[in-house]
């Protein structure tokens, strides 16, 4: 076992793939059809391969009542079945279901599909209908189904918010619920700007994960002694009242890279391909042709690579674990 930090590492070397399995390739099960449920996970959640696998593919030490504050990523999974000792089946990436939750799932690789195990108690609580408070002071609160709870608060991208008590709470929500729309970020505002809420006090807070020293928002409404102010993201929206003079524009924009990924001199897995752990058994399949380098991949029975199923942001380090393809179902340049 190898510790970094706070977080404990299931030791997995290459010598299996050069091995190879020692019972052969399990045959890949029937694709399993997601159910109308989603399940909501904290980037720290511990992950197992099979539902009575005793070790999962990484491990935290936190005590319990800490390791939600040392999580910041949030991601969603649908639910793919149950298990006989009561462990929920998921299936991460693919970006298959990203417009049908508000949470979406951009921290999980779009061109795999891995089938894991969780533990009941490591779901996130969520709402499983939509609450909406609004106030006589304009302020007010839109919740949708699948906002991810903390006691008795709503995490809204970092912000915690107060929920109505008589809210219906659950560990799976619906595949279909609506998601909003974001709203321009047109403004800013320090990150601990004093406000209110329905009367009480309120401030925006800084997320660990969070660089920078101000807050985009998405609008200011002018109103008597200062300006109403919407934070909003796909689960939910926050209108709370700023004393002041109007907030500012933002003083840096977001930018999004992208382009054509050049496979031609790259070890290629194809679109459709079966995955598998390192011992063998069937992992999930790739969504899309993906392409390493060379020096990526490793192993002569099993070709494997060092595959990122769950990238935290900062928030953790990535899960990575070997994942492996059959010889015959690579296209190698």
């Amino acid at each position: 076992m190898e510790v970094c930090g706070a977080v404990a590492y299931v030791a997995i070397t290459a010598t299996a793939a050069n091995a190879g399995p020692d019972a052969g390739w399990a045959p890949p099960p029937a694709e399993a059809t997601a159910s109308d449920r989603f399940v909501l996970l904290w980037g720290n959640a511990e992950l197992y391969r099979t539902p009575d696998d005793p070790a999962p593919l990484r491990a935290y030490d936190y005590p319990d009542a800490d390791r939600l504050l040392h999580a910041n990523a949030l991601y969603a999974a649908p639910v793919l079945g149950e298990g006989d000792g009561g462990r929920i089946e998921v299936r991460l990436g693919g970006n298959l279901e990203w417009s049908r939750h508000c949470v979406g799932s951009n921290l999980l690789p779009y061109w795999t599909a891995v089938r894991v195990w969780i533990d009941p108690e490591d779901l996130v609580e969520v709402l499983d209908e939509e609450v909406v408070v609004d106030h006589e002071d304009g302020t007010g609160v839109r919740l949708m189904p699948g906002t991810p709870l903390v006691g008795d608060r709503a995490w809204l991208d970092g912000q915690l918010v107060p929920v109505p008590a008589g809210a219906i709470r659950s560990k799976t929500y619906p595949g279909d619920a609506p998601r909003l729309d974001p709203m321009e970020m047109a403004h800013s505002i320090p990150w601990d700007s004093p406000g209110t809420l329905g009367g009480e006090p309120y401030a925006v807070r800084r997320p660990d994960y969070q660089y920078g020293d101000e807050l985009w928002i998405s609008w200011a409404s002018p109103t008597d002694g200062g300006h109403v102010v919407a934070l909003r993201d796909g689960c939910g929206e926050i209108r709370f009242l700023m004393d002041g003079d109007k907030p500012t524009e933002p003083s840096g924009l977001w930018g999004i890279m992208g382009g054509t990924e050049d496979t031609r001199s790259q070890v290629v897995f194809p679109a459709g391909t079966t995955l598998y752990w390192i011992d063998g058994t069937p992992a999930g399949v790739t969504t899309q042709d993906h392409g390493y380098e060379p020096a990526q991949v490793y192993g002569d029975a099993m070709r494997c690579v060092d595959h990122e199923i769950i990238n935290t942001m900062r928030a953790l380090p990535p899960l990575t674990v070997p994942l492996c393809v059959r010889p015959d179902d690579v296209v190698t340049p």
